[in-house]
């Protein structure tokens, strides 16, 4: 059985392993969950609602985030390597020091969400209103994907080699 604890003082409890690693948890809804320096490594969350979760400082490798309402979520420090977060609403979520690296953000809505100091080298970024976003010192590489037209070092990014 695992415990997810939410701002609210509740707690739910998950007949999963001693770990979620690799859990489906497609279409829970964690509104306001507190996942904090858990290890969420190919966790499934399709689907799910994820509201204002705090995911501080999580291992998050290949997490699939589909399709989730992640508006004013907290990723901060999270480690979201080779993650898939298309087609979520991210809106007002702060990535900030996250580790992208290799993520997919296609069709994801990130307006006013905040990337600062986010490692975002080889991620797709072909996300929704990116004109929006926060990305003072992220960095990104050449293998990074952008929009057409769309030039990170305006959004005060920084290309790295």
């Amino acid at each position: 059985m695992f415990r997810i604890k939410f701002e609210t003082g509740e707690i739910l409890d998950i007949n999963e392993k001693s770990s979620l690693q690799g859990s489906v948890l497609s279409g829970y809804d964690f509104h306001r969950a507190i996942f904090d320096d858990m290890d969420l490594n190919s966790v499934d969350f399709r689907l799910s609602e994820l509201r204002s979760a705090s995911f501080r400082k999580v291992s998050a490798c290949s997490a699939n985030f589909s399709q989730v309402a992640l508006m004013t979520s907290d990723f901060f420090q999270a480690n979201l390597k080779k993650a898939k977060l298309t087609s979520a609403k991210a809106m007002f979520a702060d990535f900030s020091s996250a580790n992208l690296a290799s993520a997919d953000l296609t069709n994801t809505n990130v307006k006013g969400a905040i990337f600062k100091s986010a490692n975002l080298s080889g991620a797709i970024m072909l996300c929704k209103n990116l004109d929006e976003a926060d990305l003072k010192e992220a960095i990104y590489n050449k293998k990074t994907v952008w929009p057409e037209g769309f030039d990170p070092s305006l959004k005060g990014a920084t290309l790295i080699t």
